[in-house]
């Protein structure tokens, strides 16, 4: 039996098979649009109804195959870069002043178009992106970087959303954490020194 869908808005089993239940629907709908200009949400399952076919039919056929043989090229030696992707403004600046103040070099990016491009370019060792943002979501960025930048899918990535219900939609090696917000900034740092491969 497949397991029911969750609606996003108050985590309960959404009664309509979309992102939200009906009660959930109209307010957020509301919300999202004003917030963002456009119908992101919409685009968003558009999107994930369509990876999740792509990524069946993917495992399908590479079933058996032998796996990609482990990078050994050299450690880049310095203070470890950290990409922020997020549209949110305050989000980024407290993630930037608590990144730096713990002496990590910080670029930051402000959807997933921009955040793709910065990817290529800084090479980040940790990626801490949001999933609702215009032009393309967090969401679509891990599919574009799967497809496009497979060497990219070493870089750990942090996912933060303030729609928990979202985890849903990711496979389980997109990611290696997962927060919501508002998150817990102790736990967080201690994520990204894990992630990073330095002591807690």
């Amino acid at each position: 039996m497949s397991k029911p869908r969750i609606c996003i808005g108050c985590g309960n089993p959404s009664d309509t098979g979309s992102l939200y239940c009906t009660a959930c629907q109209a307010k957020t709908s509301e919300s999202i649009e004003s917030r963002k200009g456009t119908n992101i949400l919409k685009d968003f399952e558009k999107a994930a109804r369509s990876q999740s076919i792509y990524d069946k039919e993917k495992k399908e056929s590479v079933a058996g195959e032998t796996p990609p043989e482990k990078d050994e090229s050299p450690k880049k030696t310095g203070p470890k870069k950290i990409l922020i992707i997020d549209d949110e403004p305050n989000i980024v600046m407290v993630l930037k002043s608590r990144f730096e103040a713990n002496h990590y070099e910080v670029r930051t990016a402000v959807n997933g178009v921009d955040g793709f491009e910065k990817i290529q370019a800084e090479k980040p060792d940790l990626i801490v992106l949001d999933i609702l943002m215009e032009k393309m979501t967090g969401y679509e960025l891990v599919q574009k970087l799967k497809a496009e930048v497979p060497e990219s899918t070493q870089i750990p990535i942090i996912i933060m959303t303030a729609k928990p219900g979202m985890k849903d939609f990711f496979e389980a090696w997109d990611y290696h954490r997962f927060f919501p917000k508002p998150f817990d900034s102790a736990e967080l740092m201690a994520a990204v020194r894990e992630l990073l491969g330095e002591p807690a």
